[in-house]
This record gives C-alpha cells, sequence and structure tokens, in this order.
C-alpha cells in the first residue's frame, strides 16, 4: 500500500513594517507525490491553483484549499496532518539570529464555513444478477427441445427458466451527489483547529534552529478520511438503482448467462448458436441489492478548506520573516 510522504513545504515569509504593522507573507509551495498514482494530494488557492504563496498582506487569516483525489482505490482510511515552525527574521534571504522570532504557537490552523466535502465520489461493484427466460409463441418450440412443459404464460402457451445469483460484471457507477457524507464508506473529516503549540524543528527552516535539537512539531490535521465498516441503505440504494436501469449486456456477460442455465437445465448446452441467441434475446435480468462484499471500492474526491492564521506579538522587530509548513500524509 503507498505511504503519503512528509514533506517540508516550502518558506512562508512574514514582512513587519514596523511594530504592530499588518502582515504580509509569499512563497509556501505545499507538493506532495503519490508514486502508485491511486492517491494524490492537492493544496490549492481558493481558485483551485495549485498553491505557490500565502501573502497575508493586511490580513491576519488566509483561506486555502486541501483535495485528496483517489482514482480506483480501496476503503483505505487517510489523515494529512500540518506542522510549522517558527519564523525567523531573515534579511535578503538568511537567517542570522535564530532567536528573534514569530513562535509556531502565534500561528493557528482553523476552517471556513462548509469545510469538507465529497465530490465525483464512485463505486466500482460486482453485483449478483437472478434471470428469468420466458419462452413464447414459436420459440416455445424450445420448451419441448430442453424437455421442460408448457403452461399458460399471461394468457400465451410457453415455459420459464429462471437463474438466481449469477455473477455480473464489473462497473464504475457515479453515485448521487444528495447523498450526505454519512452515507459514504470513507466519511471525509474536517480540518482541526488550534495553533501549533510546539514548532517543527526536524525538517525545513526549523532544521536550523539548533535550540529544538530535531524535534517534531504539533501535528493539526488539515483533512482525513475515516473508514465506516457500515454500509448505510442511502449509499446501497443509490448505486443499486443505478444498476437497475442499466440493459442486461451492461449487467452480466451472455456466456455467464448461458453457464447459468446450463445449471438449471443441462440441455441448454446442446443447444445451437441459434437457439442460443433465441434463449439470450428472451432473458431478462434483474440485480440483486448490493452488500458490501458487492461493493469492491468507493473512491472521489475530498475537499477541507482550512485557514491559516497569525498573530504578530507586540514588540516584535519589524522586517521579514520566514518559516516552513510542514505536511504529512498517512494511510
Amino acid at each position: 500500500m503507498p505511504k503519503f510522504r512528509k514533506i517540508a513545504a516550502g518558506v512562508a515569509a512574514l514582512t513587519l513594517a514596523g511594530v504592530g504593522f499588518p502582515a504580509g507573507a509569499q512563497q509556501v509551495p505545499v507538493n506532495l507525490e503519490n508514486p502508485a498514482g491511486t492517491r494524490v494530494l492537492h493544496v490549492e488557492d481558493m481558485t483551485g491553483t495549485q498553491l505557490a504563496s500565502l501573502d497575508f498582506g493586511t490580513q491576519r487569516t488566509l483561506p486555502f484549499r486541501i483535495r485528496v483525489v483517489d482514482s480506483n482505490f480501496s476503503r483505505t482510511g487517510f489523515t494529512v496532518n500540518a506542522s510549522m515552525s517558527n519564523l525567523y527574521k531573515h534579511t535578503n534571504g538568511t537567517i542570522g539570529d535564530y532567536t528573534k522570532k514569530i513562535p509556531s504557537s502565534e500561528i493557528t490552523l482553523g476552517s471556513q464555513l462548509n469545510p469538507v466535502n465529497a465530490l465525483d465520489v464512485k463505486a466500482v461493484v460486482q453485483p449478483l444478477v437472478d434471470t428469468v427466460t420466458t419462452l413464447t409463441g414459436a420459440d416455445a418450440l424450445l420448451c419441448t427441445t430442453l424437455g421442460i412443459a408448457t403452461s399458460l404464460i399471461n394468457g400465451v402457451t410457453g415455459c420459464q427458466l429462471s437463474t438466481d445469483d449469477l455473477v455480473g460484471k464489473v462497473q464504475t457507477l457515479t453515485t448521487s451527489v444528495s447523498l450526505p457524507l454519512s452515507d459514504l464508506p470513507l466519511v471525509p473529516q474536517s480540518p482541526e483547529s488550534g495553533n501549533f503549540a510546539t514548532a517543527e524543528y526536524s525538517v525545513g527552516v526549523g532544521a536550523g534552529d539548533t535550540a529544538g535539537a530535531g524535534a517534531a512539531g504539533s501535528q493539526r490535521k488539515l483533512i482525513g478520511g475515516l473508514r465506516s465498516e457500515t454500509l448505510t441503505s442511502g449509499l446501497v440504494n443509490d448505486l443499486t438503482a443505478l444498476l437497475d436501469v442499466n440493459p442486461r449486456s451492461d449487467l452480466i456477460d451472455d456466456s455467464t448467462i448461458v453457464a447459468g442455465l446450463s445449471a438449471v437445465n443441462g440441455l441448454v448446452a446442446t443447444l445451437t448458436s441459434s437457439q442460443i441467441t433465441t434463449l439470450l434475446n428472451n432473458t431478462v435480468a434483474t440485480v440483486n441489492t448490493l452488500t458490501g462484499t458487492n461493493i469492491l471500492s468507493v473512491f472521489g474526491t475530498y475537499v477541507s478548506l482550512p485557514t491559516l492564521s497569525v498573530n504578530v506579538p507586540s514588540g516584535t522587530d519589524p522586517g521579514s520573516y520566514r518559516g516552513t509548513l510542514v505536511v504529512t500524509g498517512i494511510q
């Protein structure tokens, strides 16, 4: 199972023109690679562009967006955390004195309104299918060939063959957008509000601060996906309904139907290809209600909308301050 990587996510710069002047910022790239290509993390601004900077300007709080995109991925939970170094005063890109800093405890993670969502959720399913083959009129001649007694079916002479629980085709379905998040087998988790009480000293700018002795910083959750062991009726019914509108050829292979009919009536195996075609043309398939066994995986795009806030303590030296945001993905 591929793992997210722990990475140093660039530089956060905070510029002060004077004591108490509103903070500014720049250059906070956050990137994460997933070698398997099945679960990818995107850190973006609110327009959907990869985050290239956090520029506070005259603000003290900035919104941004986290997306985790699964593709054909199983119901494996995940957490994406953030830690933060102190912000250190620098001149011309050089930190000369690590004692001149804004502590990480003055930087707080929060969330925007409606902080988490799930989009474009898909499920890979393999249903069980029941079939009914009805032979009437001229096609009822096959009843004699198969040794089946005829009777009246809706006022017409004929016969029927039925099968149960045949294995259908694997399909990918897009779930209804009306589903509540609690109906998803992987329920998105919101950002964790709070400050970074302990600074990050293990990577990035903080690694140069020997007073930290390489210690890891406080973790705050940016987004998570919590596996739910109970598949709700909302999801199951939605997926079953999507399957029910599909034609028989999309639900199950013809060869599977013929094998199932042969198990019910061994003479089916002796029919000609033309007679087999007649059987299939008179066969209707019905999907059984899905269970957890039939739902092979559920995946999609999980979105959270965190905020990053900074408080500049009174008496802080004016100038530019630089730090590192660290993103850690765990699954």
